[in-house]
Parts: C-alpha cells; structure tokens; sequence
C-alpha cells in the first residue's frame, strides 16, 4: 500500500507528523508493505505551516489516480 499525504500552505504539523509517523513505523514493521510520501498537488516543493512556519518538502505530485507500491 502506498499512502500520500499532502501537504498546503498553512497545514498544521500535527495533522502531517502524526500520521507519517504511525505510517511508516507500520510499513517498516510489516517489511515496507506501506510506503508513505509527502505530496503536494503542485509537487516537488517547500510547503510552509501555519504553526510556527515549519517547512516539510513535498517530495511529488499528488497521485489522484493511485498507483501499487
């Protein structure tokens, strides 16, 4: 399974961390059979919080269509 979470201007870094976090620590468990990404529907980028201007980088585009991990 490949799970995105999308990150937009403003996001709250509870609302990315928390999920990533159980995400890939049960991908990892289960030996990479969840992938996890930071996305953005406009891709590779900077994306800046809304919480203390933290800055995650979006590493792809959003996969509306999904794809097999």
């Amino acid at each position: 399974m490949h799970a995105q979470i999308v990150l937009f201007d403003g996001f709250d870094p509870l609302d990315v961390i928390a999920p990533y976090e159980v995400l890939y620590a049960g991908g990892h468990r289960l030996r990479r059979a969840v992938s996890v990404e930071l996305v953005s529907a406009e891709g590779l980028r900077e994306v800046v919080s809304g919480t203390g201007g933290l800055p995650l980088r979006a590493t792809a585009a959003l996969d509306l269509a999904g794809r097999a991990a």
